[in-house]
């Protein structure tokens, strides 16, 4: 197969970069259109002195090309002979001395003569946030999302400046960079939590149906996109306990944890389920109870000497409780011995597993009190190893987002403890759980959405701006190549 790419089309804003797959084959012949996006508010091949774009940089051969680029047009031709296996297609712009100064690169594509639609590829320079050009339908807070190899991130209810959840769902494509408006849930919902399974589809579990808190459901509706728009259709599951505002975390089992959260009235419920992820998603409930009733607590996989589980912290009711608790198996424990011993109670922080096991706790409301940028470091055991970190924020945060982007956790937005919002994010190392530095956001924001793409990009999605209204707007965050 020869793989030629012609003449950019575009310049400026939006590149597009159109590729022939010709010869071999039994002489068929096919073409595969790129098209490159950028930031409305900014375009790296404006400066850029070259591009580089790299073909099949899966288990199949790889080729590069790297031609200079004037005036944010360049041309580009290359041979290549066709791969079994699917594979991305990286972009890099390059300064005059070869350095890579934005990039970004496609899901994995079929790279054979064929004839499929227009592939994008949005580009960004690294550690840096972006507007992007893609926005929700409307603006809503209360969203529920999750990432679909194979799709992009699927965006459920929410709700709406009317103040009632809707039904109302969206798709940002991963090979389009557009949003797409999807079918509606079967009933509306808010402060719901969604997965993404196997065989490219999604699930959404609960959520409040007639205010932030109120008609709280138990049902799960399972995403197809095979369909135009797609469709929702009910999920059978076991019988659990309705709720909104509970906390999802990934157990080792690959499943969603699903734990506490709030019930008519804005009561704390003590149960917990798992939602499978597999080729035949259902919600499962744990047989025992949480040892205390918890919302807008935090949860993250841990590693026990007795066996694999979570650990759940903060978000005590009026109750009380143990300040944290461990899960092995399908077996609640409390975990309030010691270097839980002293520590306080936090709503609306953030649980984080790294890489070596342990556990990173940052922000929230502390002890009911305001909002505070220390963090605690968990090695998890037996007994909790404990340790703080006086500044490990750069400013207080209450309602934020942490989320793991390749070597980096990016923890963004929130509210500091006078309620104003933030528009910034800490990238914080993985390895040392120290702070980096702080990078800037196009706006403050709390209650949002923070997801990764296949394609290794973060989508800083909706939540509540200054002000109180909600907001439609989606921001890119590009991680180092």
């Amino acid at each position: 197969m020869t793989l030629r790419s012609c003449r950019s089309a575009l310049f400026a804003a939006t590149l597009a970069l159109t590729a022939v797959a010709a010869a071999g084959c039994g002489g068929r012949k096919g073409t595969i259109t790129l098209d490159i996006i950028t930031s409305p508010a900014d375009d790296p091949f404006a400066s850029a002195a070259s591009v580089r774009i790299t073909v099949g940089d899966g288990m199949g051969e790889k080729v590069t090309k790297t031609v200079p680029v004037m005036n944010g047009r360049f041309d580009l031709s290359f041979d290549q002979k066709p791969q079994k296996d699917t594979a991305p297609i990286l972009v890099e712009a390059l300064d005059s001395s070869g350095a890579t100064i934005a990039w970004g690169r496609t899901p994995n594509v079929v790279l054979q003569p064929t004839n499929d639609p227009p592939v994008s590829v949005y580009v960004g320079r690294p550690n840096r946030i972006a507007p992007s050009r893609a926005s929700l339908p409307t603006a809503r807070r209360g969203v529920a999302s999750a990432n679909v190899t194979g799709l992009g991130v699927v965006y459920v209810g929410g709700v709406e400046d009317n103040g009632v959840p809707t039904a109302k769902t969206a798709l940002y494509s991963v090979f389009t960079h557009a949003i797409i408006e999807t079918a509606a849930l079967n009933r509306g919902r808010a402060w719901a939590n969604a997965a993404g399974t196997t065989g490219v589809r999604a699930v959404v579990f609960g959520g409040a149906t007639t205010s932030d808190d109120g008609g709280p459901i138990n049902t799960t509706e399972i995403f197809d996109p095979s369909q135009s728009f797609g469709t929702w259709a009910p999920l059978a599951g076991d019988a659990v306990e309705a709720r909104s505002h509970a906390t999802a975390s990934v157990h080792p089992s690959g499943a969603l944890l699903i734990s506490g959260g709030i019930i008519e009235g804005g009561m704390r419920l003590q149960s917990a389920a798992l939602l499978s992820t597999d080729s035949s998603p259902k919600v499962t409930a744990l047989p025992g109870s949480m040892v205390a009733a918890r919302a807008r607590h935090c949860a993250a996989a841990a590693s026990y000497p007795d066996g694999e589980g979570a650990l759940l912290f903060g978000g005590l009711g009026p109750v009380g409780g143990p300040v944290a608790e461990r899960l092995v198996g399908q077996t609640f424990f409390a975990y309030d011995g010691g270097g839980f011993i002293g520590v306080q109670s936090r709503d609306n922080a953030t649980c984080t597993r790294l890489p070596d096991g342990r556990v990173l706790i940052l922000g929230g409301l502390e002890g009911g009190g305001p909002a505070v940028k220390t963090g605690l470091l968990v090695t998890p055991g037996q007994t909790a190893q404990v340790t703080p970190i006086p500044d490990a924020l750069s400013v207080a945060r209450e309602g934020h987002t942490a989320t793991i982007v390749g070597s980096l956790l990016l923890v963004c937005g929130g509210a500091n403890e006078t309620g104003a919002l933030q528009a910034s994010c800490d990238r914080i190392d993985l390895a040392t759980a120290a702070r980096v530095d702080t990078i800037t956001l196009n706006a403050g924001r709390r209650d949002h959405n923070a997801d990764v793409a296949e394609t290794g990009t973060l989508l800083i999605t909706g939540g509540v701006l200054d002000g109180g209204a909600a907001t439609a707007s989606i921001e890119m965050y590009t991680p180092p190549l």
